[in-house]
């Protein structure tokens, strides 16, 4: 479903900003102001105790859940100044102009978002929230047209010069440059295979560009690491083994190797990836079994090794970026 923004406004100078990455808690103050509709708006605290203003608008939403999202999303003292409101699809079409994911309001800073999503609450957001932030990074040229770190990364001039991306709201939304900042920014914290149908797809080198324009540094790459196991399924349908990727975008690996040889029943041993207790890759054959995730992002990850029959012995090799 397609996205719209509404932007007004001038720009603003790029201020110092630092990343608040991966949390647990989140802190509530209390309610502080009423939005137009008359909904309370409930005061969250980032990590440097920044304020996350979120009103609820539709009955059953919890704005906890939202505030939690942009806690742990890269940002800066631009959280400060946006109110998330959460609103019913009939609403969200009023205030958004038509048949929309959700929406950014300029003129009162604040982003609206649906209390029910296909695209899902995380994904939404963090679109929304990436039209935020594009009024705060240091861009190339006077127009919203996300950071020049990632301008330059993606080499968005050429693009636009080939005519697969450029400015103006008659364009089709996969060839604005300011969707693609915002689906972009929202592709460095949702672990998402999308790929933008004209360009292709959010590299490594493009989330670390992301990062650098809204924290102002320079993301740290660690080296990736290794974690070996000998897994016996015995009489259980499959076997978890929790990873913590540590660097956006980087590319997680995990081989199954059989430790014995295979059945006349085709018996296989198989790998889930699971994030955040959805399966979000599979691979699956006769003898070794390999899945890449190319572009994983930061957090836990579970590799599950699951067999097609009861005892599947193998030696799982899982290299985490």
């Amino acid at each position: 479903m397609q996205r719209s923004r509404m932007i007004t406004g001038s720009l603003t100078v790029l201020i110092a900003l630092q990343a608040s990455m991966l949390g647990a808690s989140i802190s509530v103050s209390g309610v502080s102001t009423v939005t137009d509709a008359g909904a309370k708006v409930r005061t969250y605290s980032d990590r440097q105790g920044r304020p996350i203003r979120i009103s609820s608008e539709s009955p059953g939403a919890k704005p906890s859940t939202y505030a939690k999202i942009l806690r742990n999303s890269v940002h800066g003292s631009e959280i400060s100044s946006v109110t998330v409101r959460i609103v019913t699809s009939k609403a969200l079409y009023r205030i958004c102009g038509g048949p929309v994911g959700g929406c950014y309001k300029s003129s009162s800073k604040s982003l609206i978002v649906p209390a029910k999503s296909k695209l899902g609450a995380e994904s939404v957001l963090l679109h929304e929230y990436g039209h935020h932030l594009d009024s705060y990074v240091r861009g190339v040229g006077p127009e919203l047209n996300g950071g020049r770190h990632w301008y330059r990364a993606l080499k968005v001039g050429s693009l636009i010069k080939k005519g697969k991306l450029g400015y103006g709201r008659n364009l089709p939304w996969n060839k604005k440059i300011s969707e693609m900042w915002a689906e972009n920014y929202a592709g460095v914290h949702v672990d998402t295979s999308f790929c933008w149908r004209t360009v292709g797809c959010l590299t490594t080198k493009g989330r670390r560009a992301i990062i650098r324009d809204v924290t102002g540094k320079r993301p740290r790459v660690r080296k990736a690491r290794t974690v070996e196991r000998s897994v016996d399924l015995g009489k259980k349908k499959n076997r978890n083994i929790t990873v913590t990727v540590s660097r956006a975008g980087g590319k997680l690996l995990a081989k199954a190797t059989p430790e014995v040889e295979i059945p006349e029943d085709g018996a296989t041993c198989n790998i889930n990836l699971l994030r955040g207790g959805k399966i979000v890759d599979i691979a699956s054959g006769l003898g070794t079994v390999t899945l890449k995730r190319r572009h994983a992002v930061g957090g836990k990850y579970v590799v599950q090794l699951n067999g097609s029959s009861i005892g599947c012995k193998a030696k799982v090799k899982i290299t985490v970026p």
